[in-house]
């Protein structure tokens, strides 16, 4: 397949090997942070910054939010040089594992369609309901802005996070809190009795 100008290349290093990938615009899934995110050789998802400048802010909000028991993938950060649209710079992609399910966007009207398309039992009592409660919580603990991710039955976690944003004080060494998040906990909460 030829190369397009609005294509992404990613040149990276790994062991000894120095590797070129090529994203193709086709493929891409827009991103409101970064080029875009690819589906690569099945199992990954790719997402490509430009810059390194989020580079260690997302690093450390993943770092923090994985020690705090979010369910999400444990992801890798990249570092390489990127070729998009005639430029090239010093960038990073964020390799984390595909996931499925019904994915759910900021709002806790889209979390709760996401549990029904899933048909999450309303008994406090099931694994699927109490994982789903621990990853709300855990996103409430973590101050998780931008509130994503997806939701699917009978998985080792029913719910799981992507695009880990938290509200962390460096200067006080603290997380913030998110009415976001706040909204996910009140969802699981009424969830058994919104039958």
């Amino acid at each position: 397949m030829s190369i397009d100008y609005n294509d992404v290349e990613f040149a990276y290093t790994q062991g000894d090997q120095h590797i070129t990938r090529t994203l193709y615009l086709k493929d891409r899934k827009t991103s409101r942070g970064a080029l875009g995110i690819w589906r690569v050789d099945v199992l990954w998802s790719w997402k490509v910054y430009r810059s390194r400048r989020q580079l260690q802010r997302l690093y450390g909000d993943y770092q923090r939010a994985d020690t705090a028991g979010l369910p999400m993938d444990k992801p890798r950060f990249v570092v390489g040089r990127i070729r998009s649209r005639g430029r090239t710079t010093s960038g990073f992609v964020l390799i984390a594992r595909w996931m499925e399910g019904t994915q759910f966007l900021n709002k806790a009207t889209s979390f709760r369609a996401a549990l029904d398309a899933q048909m999450m039992p309303h008994d406090r009592t099931d694994q699927n309901y109490i994982r789903t409660t621990a990853g709300c919580l855990a996103a409430q603990s973590v101050g998780l802005r931008d509130c994503q991710g997806f939701v699917k039955m009978g998985e080792r976690e029913s719910l799981q996070f992507f695009d880990i944003h938290t509200r962390w004080n460096p200067i006080y060494n603290i997380f913030g809190s998110s009415i976001q998040a706040d909204a996910l906990v009140q969802v699981i909460e009424s969830w058994e009795s919104s039958i």
